[in-house]
């Protein structure tokens, strides 16, 4: 019985060791827990701002050492940084093309075909080239693939830019001027002037082939030495006379006189009429729409100015020579042995 007693008693003390343990082990991880918070009081976060990227740092001014797997020495969080992507419109360089040039013979003389006549003082001409031969193409190919290239936005629309637009045909276009919400437009093949909206306008750019690469083609020209009777310009009866004597399709012939600061290309036009000489400039002067020193006048003004073409012919003998000769001789002195153009 006793030792039955003592076994019981030393179950029991071994059972409050057991017990004491356990609650050792229960109350060590809340004394940690309480020193885990303890510690976090004493954090203080920081912004560091580096640049266009933000980034947040979280750092302990007493960091716990002893338990790694809950703090670090120093930690940092940098947050992730996304690239904006960068759309740029797409630029386009506005091109420039070049006017064709007038190519004379030995003589000063080109052939022609009237494109456009707008005054005595502004007619364009396609002289007879090969650059003029391909206007046909170029048409063909701006009615196959102009339509679908993009419109010009507004900002571009400047003066000097060219572009294509639709009135009836295609026609490649130079901007003349930009007023009043309207774009004065001329075409660079035939001289004629058009007009679109500035806002709304449909502005074609130049489509690839001939059209971004080929010269325009319409020459500007002038009757050279001569100038209208009346102060206010030319009269409808000069455009009538200038039409009757260009009218068809046929070639002429012009000589190259001068060229001016804007480019237009003085030119006296030969006629051929029932086998008699004769030039345009002259016919204008015959029936009284203008006034010339070289090709007589039947305007007694003649005399006081004519623009001061009377004193500044003599340098240029040898055209006058050569104008005589068309008027004088019907250019017989050369007609055996030379083809005009």
């Amino acid at each position: 019985t006793s030792r039955a007693v003592e076994k019981v008693m030393s179950w029991l003390e071994r059972g409050d060791s057991v017990g004491e343990d356990a609650g050792d082990s229960l109350d060590q991880p809340l004394e940690e827990l309480d020193l885990v918070q303890h510690q976090l009081v004493d954090f203080k976060p920081t912004v560091d701002v580096d640049g266009p990227l933000k980034s947040v740092k979280i750092a302990s001014s007493d960091p716990v050492k002893d338990i790694k797997s809950v703090l670090a020495e120093e930690e940092e969080c940098t947050l992730p940084t996304l690239a904006w992507q960068q759309v740029e419109k797409e630029e386009y360089i506005l091109p420039t093309l070049a006017w064709q040039q007038v190519e004379e013979d030995q003589h000063g003389e080109f052939q022609f075909m009237v494109s456009h006549i707008l005054s005595p003082e502004e007619m364009y001409l396609h002289p007879v080239s090969e650059m003029s031969g391909q206007l046909a193409q170029l048409e063909v190919e701006m009615g196959r693939i102009a339509g679908h290239e993009k419109l010009a936005r507004v900002e571009e629309v400047v003066v000097g830019s060219v572009w294509t637009v639709l009135q009836e045909m295609w026609y490649r276009v130079r901007v003349n001027a930009v007023y009043d919400g309207q774009v004065e437009l001329q075409s660079i093949d035939y001289g004629h002037y058009l007009h679109e909206e500035h806002h709304g306008h449909q502005l074609h750019r130049l489509p690839s082939g001939l059209a971004s690469t080929l010269p325009g083609l319409a020459v500007r020209c002038h009757l050279s030495r001569v100038r209208p009777v009346q102060d206010r310009g030319w009269d409808k009866l000069a455009m009538q006379m200038i039409t009757s004597c260009l009218e068809g399709m046929d070639q002429h012939t012009a000589l190259v006189v001068e060229r001016n600061e804007a480019g237009s290309v003085g030119i006296v036009i030969t006629l051929e009429r029932q086998g008699k000489f004769s030039t345009v400039n002259q016919r204008l002067v015959e029936v009284g729409c203008a006034v010339s020193s070289l090709f007589g006048s039947n305007a007694g003004t003649d005399e006081v100015g004519d623009s001061g073409l009377v004193n500044d012919w003599d340098p240029l003998e040898d055209y006058n020579s050569t104008i005589n000769n068309y008027v004088a001789s019907g250019r017989r002195s050369k007609a055996s042995s030379y083809v005009p153009g």
